[in-house]
């Protein structure tokens, strides 16, 4: 993560403030903003003041705008204001004004490794199985198994060669 930037109390539900997270997540943030700029919803006017606050919280530590993209971005709920609306037989139906937190994480495309960190000295460790030792799903056993000869591929054989009979005497019924 390079740069953060959160929302808090927005008067929009997550519902629909997830509408327009789900068409920038993952994306550049430049494609992102001009993504946003063209969209007619509320949640696109409040994601871009949170995304234009994000890149300039990247620009202070010293990020372009080019190698940024949106790498984090969700929309929890938050309280929810409720207000009573009269209904009939002196009823009353509650309204319920949602508001959303959302929290938006900016990364860079050039990924710098730490070579001392542990994490990935143990991934470098695991070992790699030789060719002959890995397992194959049971759907290519079963391929391997039809295309040699084994009772299956024998019995398909059998209902390959049976079906142009078939076939033939339709074709003289037919005429």
């Amino acid at each position: 993560m390079i740069a953060n930037a959160k929302a808090k109390y927005l008067r929009i539900s997550p519902f629909k403030m997830r509408e327009v997270l789900d068409l920038v997540r993952g994306k550049p943030a430049k494609y992102a903003i001009d993504i946003l700029a063209n969209l007619n919803k509320k949640g696109a006017y409040l994601l871009a003041k949170i995304l234009n606050s994000a890149i300039a919280n990247a620009k202070n530590k010293g990020h372009g705008i080019d190698a940024l993209f949106i790498s984090k971005l969700t929309a929890d709920g938050g309280p929810v204001l409720k207000r009573y609306r009269s209904a009939t037989f002196g009823r009353a139906n509650t309204i319920k004004k949602r508001t959303s937190h959302v929290t938006l994480e900016l990364d860079t495309t050039e990924k710098i490794i730490d070579v001392k960190s542990s994490s990935h000295r143990k991934a470098a460790k695991l070992p790699v199985l030789p060719a002959a030792r890995r397992k194959s799903p049971p759907s290519l056993k079963l391929r391997r198994n039809l295309a040699e000869g084994s009772p299956k591929a024998d019995a398909k054989k059998e209902n390959d060669q049976s079906s142009p009979k078939i076939n033939t005497l339709k074709k003289e019924n037919k005429g």
